[in-house]
């Protein structure tokens, strides 16, 4: 009994660990998955770097042996578990890159900004336009070739029907975003409702916390939410602009050939009205323009180099098990940080270098108006008609390739939210059922043990356990009470009619056992 017991207790162990190496292998934490992911990183390399004639002659690698293999795989650049990460260290790289997508954004807001405002406060003065119909006069009326060039462009790629079709298609995208937001959402509040109803009739259920489960993917879906509200409303936006493309009549004239243009254009005919030098503004505003085109570039290489950068290289340079860990690890974020100053330096020096440009442009328009005639200013307002709605079609059209790029990034990030939510909620659907498993498992023997219990109780002697006993015992002592009868002679029995029929080894008559057949053992059959 001993030695069957030590064995069940064994067991016993082995089955525990086994379950919660199973368990273990389910919920791997960050670093071990990292550690996973490494290995298998460092498997496609060596894979990437056996020569394809060494993989489609597989047999012959193996048959060299493993002295061949260093010829054709070199080594892992980097150690498999160099570069595991506590929970403070990537605490610090989030908290980088929280703080360097922040950076980003205000520094394109910033340049936006400035940018909007610059061209609102020409429009203001009717400039560019008021520049361009006045040398266009000068050169006998008619639209100018390059405002015509950008007219016909939009004529032969179909811009506007292209843009109103992709516009919807955007709604619809859109739409589909929401849509998953929506069921992620839906998903994790049912298994909040079912795990509450579960313990609820389960009071001895002891299974994870799912509000502990769902903290990482409720801070997900809330940064998601926040994101796709201000996409919703920039969405709205485009598709009110959309509905003014069939009702503005400056989109109208986009719709002309140039014919009907030149006569919408009169030159300035037989007017005696001195030339004005214009070479100072058009300059003045070439310059603003390249100031607008710079910027942009800059901020363009400021978002790559902030999404290339790796910040783990300067976390792992800290000593994970110094006391001071945490202070070098924000020193390091911040000499990071550190390390964008001079770029965000030049784009704030080319938005200071706008308003100091902007002002010598209204100084030098104010020049201009003064000098131009004020008759002459129907072409003017023709030309900047044109050209407003150009530039709306081109702002609609960036509007809406940055609406796709977002959309592009944020939908797939959703489906992976969404799967994530959706293999927890099997992970803990497939805990309580386990727990139902084991628990009617726990109910089924104690009921079928006491059901043994009965039946042994049932078939134990009288005089076992007090008198309760079974009726096997019974039996057996009436069965030896008969076979005395039959052989005692002095039992009563042999005193009884017919019994000297019995000690004689004669039949019994018939009468007296009706429906039986007596055989004699004496005489032969």
């Amino acid at each position: 009994n001993n030695g069957s017991n030590g064995i069940a207790s064994g067991d016993a162990v082995v089955d525990e660990r086994s379950s919660s190496i199973h368990r273990l292998k389910q919920e791997l934490p960050p670093f071990l998955k990292e550690v996973r992911d490494r290995y298998t990183e460092a498997q496609q390399q060596c894979t990437d770097e056996i020569p394809n004639d060494l993989l489609d002659a597989r047999g012959e690698l193996l048959s060299k042996g493993p002295g061949a293999l260093p010829k054709t795989m070199t080594e892992l650049k980097s150690p498999l578990f160099a570069n595991m990460l506590g929970p403070v260290a990537r605490q610090a790289i989030d908290r980088f890159q929280q703080d360097m997508d922040k950076f980003v954004f205000s520094m394109s807001a910033m340049v936006e900004e400035k940018t909007e405002a610059a061209r609102k406060a020409l429009a203001s003065v009717n400039l560019p336009h008021s520049l361009t119909a006045y040398k266009q006069e000068q050169n006998g009326g008619g639209i100018p070739m390059e405002l015509w060039d950008r007219v016909d462009t939009i004529q032969q790629e179909r811009k506007v029907s292209v843009l109103k079709q992709e516009l919807w298609g955007l709604r619809d995208v859109a739409e589909q975003a929401r849509s998953i937001f929506a069921k992620t959402q839906k998903q994790l509040e049912e298994d909040v409702e079912m795990d509450g109803l579960f313990r609820q009739q389960n009071s001895s259920f002891e299974g994870h916390d799912v509000e502990e489960i769902q903290q990482s993917f409720r801070q997900s879906s809330s940064n998601y939410e926040k994101l796709l509200a201000k996409s919703q409303e920039g969405d709205a936006v485009l598709l009110r602009r959309l509905e003014v493309l069939d009702q503005d009549p400056k989109y109208k004239l986009l719709q002309f050939g140039k014919s009907q243009l030149d006569r919408l254009l009169p030159g300035s005919g037989g007017d005696q009205s001195p030339n004005i030098d214009t070479t100072h503004l058009s300059r003045l505003l070439v310059e603003l323009s390249n100031l607008f085109h710079d910027r942009e570039v800059t901020l363009g290489v400021l978002k790559e180099d902030v999404g290339n950068y790796d910040i783990r290289e300067r976390i792992n340079e800290v000593n994970a098990e110094s006391p001071t860990a945490d202070q070098e690890y924000n020193l390091a974020v911040k000499k990071a940080q550190k390390s964008f100053s001079g770029i965000a330096y030049e784009i704030q020096l080319n938005i200071d270098k706008q308003l100091e440009l902007l002002n010598t442009i209204m100084q030098e328009n104010e020049r201009f108006m003064q000098a131009r005639e004020a008759g002459a200013s129907s072409a003017g307002s023709c030309i900047a008609m044109i050209e407003d709605a150009i530039e709306e079609i081109d702002q609609l059209t960036k509007h809406l390739r940055e609406g796709k790029d977002f959309y592009d990034v944020v939908i797939p990030k959703l489906e992976h939210l969404k799967h994530q939510v959706g293999d927890a909620s099997v992970r803990l659907t497939v805990e309580r059922c386990e727990f139902e498993d084991n628990h009617l498992n726990s109910a089924d023997r104690r009921r079928q043990e006491a059901e043994d219990a009965r039946l042994a109780a049932s078939l134990a002697g009288p005089g076992e356990g007090g008198g309760g006993g079974g009726g096997a015992d019974h039996n057996n002592s009436q069965e030896l009470e008969g076979q005395q009868q039959r052989t005692d002679p002095d039992h009563p029995m042999f005193n009884q009619p017919g019994a000297d029929y019995q000690s004689r080894g004669d039949h019994m008559p018939a009468a007296s056992h009706p429906g039986v057949v007596t055989v004699s053992h004496v005489e032969p059959q």
